[in-house]
């Protein structure tokens, strides 16, 4: 006897993206195919003495290594849109086929083969079987977004059942998606998902993708930029889903990847002087944490969303267009030393009362204002061991920002230079021009990693003007733009402070969720008739409660027919 059960094997769309992805990149190797030929005539040649007989080998291996680029390619649209039955193989195609059920296997085929994407070995079984023994076509899937109805065995006159979801549909894969829009001389090859088809739907004709390859790299933000794309043409072109790896890739292959390992750093400090861009590079840091920890996967294993943000900022009243007043919980504005020190407290606090993960963020700006200004020395020389120590076991993620990193202008004490090794330190500089102070957007980073005998190593970077919170704002609009005032009737004083961290229409839905204060479902928000979700459907509506949800706005329950959410 056993207690295996393929039924029971269930994966999110996620991983069945993430599975035909591996796949696909195991499928085969032209440069190893390519070398094979290379190698085959040569040695056919000093056998024979001829050189054309070479060509032979030399040949194939280039055309076989033509054709696996060309597969691969294929396979990297389909995988770009969801489609993943075109490319399992043996077991796992056989567990999404029972997982999904054989129509929308054969729905995902089917397009796969209208559009000459390679198909596996299973899959032509598939659709030969299929079409001889199913029905010969199934239910056309109306251009308004609308998917037919899942068809069961109940007597005439029963309730209908919910629409059965495609797995990637109602998922946090593509939780907002924007129709396309045209960009002037923009190319970019991640295709955008229209919101009213299934994740791997495309349309009737497909237009050629020109002179796709598969060597031909990703685009980056600074690929984008350098065409004269703009974020907010960006944020028009792709879905949330796209521009979130869009920004991941351009972070991971910008000077080595040291951005992205800045990201995950614990315990962060950012020096320079005066008119550096260190607050502006730290909003760029937290907001790219909201956005790249807001969905599994993304970043590192294990990560959560970032649960609160809180700046100490004895000069936020000097910025009133800074990231910190828009978005978060900001101490100390005006000068207010006494609201600074209460908010290290409250940071000793939490790591004291800490029970797990907290996937929280503290910013302290200014920190060269401390000394002198901030009376309690314990408090202040208990910085650094604190910082260094605790975050990294609680998962609480410290920036600091400071003219310089002496002890005093850090708060510290003697005997606690050793204690700024373990923190990664970023140098940022600043020069004098006519118009005034600027950054030299050029700097160094140290402490990313460190050599054989346990000393810091430093490497020179430069920032790009994607690098700023005005950026993620635009290319993110949906998380961060500005509060509407037709929604501020909703909610109390409390309520409207969290939801003005969204942007329409997550901010109606979720002020509305809050104030049901219970499970809601799609049909709950489309009977109050918002002039903000005037022309979004059920569907769309279930991935605006997945993005809240991944954004820890609330929970989601997918387990029943009809999907609900339910405001934190």
């Amino acid at each position: 006897m056993t207690n295996f059960n393929r039924s029971k094997i269930q994966r999110t769309a996620h991983d069945w993206l993430a599975i035909a992805d591996e796949a696909n990149e195991k499928s085969g190797n032209p440069t190893l195919v390519a070398t094979a030929g290379v190698i085959g005539g040569l040695a056919f040649a000093s056998l024979t003495a001829s050189p054309l007989v070479a060509a032979i080998p030399i040949g194939w291996g280039v055309w076989e290594a033509w054709k696996i680029n060309g597969r691969k390619a294929k396979n990297d649209e389909a995988i770009a849109v969801g489609c993943v039955a075109s490319i399992l193989t043996n077991e796992l195609f056989h567990q999404f086929r029972q997982q999904v059920g054989d129509e929308v296997v054969y729905d995902q085929l089917d397009w796969a083969e209208e559009s000459r994407l390679p198909l596996s070995r299973d899959a032509q079984d598939f659709l030969t079987w299929y079409r001889q023994f199913k029905q010969p076509q199934l239910p056309a899937t109306e251009m308004t977004g609308e998917l037919p109805a899942a068809q069961d065995q109940e007597p005439a006159g029963a309730i209908q059942q919910e629409q059965q979801q495609v797995v990637g549909t109602n998922t946090r894969l593509n939780a907002v998606n924007v129709p396309a829009q045209a960009l002037d001389d923009f190319e970019d090859t991640t295709p955008a998902v229209p919101v009213q088809q299934p994740v791997f739907a495309q349309p009737a004709a497909i237009a050629p993708v020109a002179n796709r390859q598969a060597s031909t790299p990703q685009p980056t933000l600074e690929d984008l930029l350098c065409k004269g794309a703009s974020p907010e043409q960006i944020a028009q072109r792709l879905n949330f889903h796209a521009r979130l790896k869009l920004l991941e890739r351009s972070m991971r292959q910008h000077e080595g990847g040291w951005l992205i390992s800045f990201i995950r750093t614990p315990v962060a400090l950012i020096i320079g002087r005066p008119g550096s861009g260190k607050s502006s590079f730290a909003g760029f840091v937290a907001m790219a944490r909201e956005l790249m920890f807001s969905v599994p996967g993304y970043c590192y294993e294990g990560v959560q969303p970032i649960r609160s943000t809180l700046v100490a900022d004895p000069n936020a009243h000097l910025k009133i267009d800074s990231i910190w007043s828009r978005r978060w919980d900001v101490r100390g504005s005006g000068d207010d030393f006494k609201a600074v020190e209460d908010s290290i407290r409250e940071m000793y606090k939490a790591f004291a009362n800490s029970r797990g993960e907290n996937w929280r963020q503290w910013i302290y700006d200014e920190m060269t204002a401390w000394s002198g200004a901030i009376s309690d020395v314990r408090l202040l020389g208990g910085f650094l061991p604190q910082v260094t120590s605790k975050a990294r076991a609680s998962l609480d993620f410290i920036i600091g920002c400071s003219h310089n990193d002496t002890l005093e202008a850090l708060g510290g004490k003697a005997g606690q230079a050793r204690l700024k090794d373990d923190m990664t330190s970023l140098y940022l500089g600043s020069k004098n021009t006519p118009n005034g102070v600027v950054p030299t957007l050029n700097g160094l980073v140290c402490g990313l990693d460190f050599d054989d005998h346990n000393r810091p190593i430093e490497q020179k970077i430069s920032l790009q003007s994607w690098m700023q919170p005005s950026f993620l704002e635009a290319m993110f609009p949906e998380v961060y733009s500005a509060p509407s005032e037709t929604t501020n009737a909703i909610g109390d004083t409390e309520t409207l402070k969290v939801s003005d961290a969204l942007g329409e229409p997550l901010k109606t839905i979720w002020l509305f969720a809050k104030e049901q204060g219970d499970w809601i479902k799609p049909r709950d928000v489309q009977r109050k008739n918002f002039s903000v979700l005037k022309d979004a459907n059920s569907e769309k509506i279930r991935q605006y409660f997945g993005l809240l949800s991944d954004m820890n706005y609330g929970e989601i329950d997918e387990s029943g027919e009809s999907v609900t959410f339910r405001a934190n």
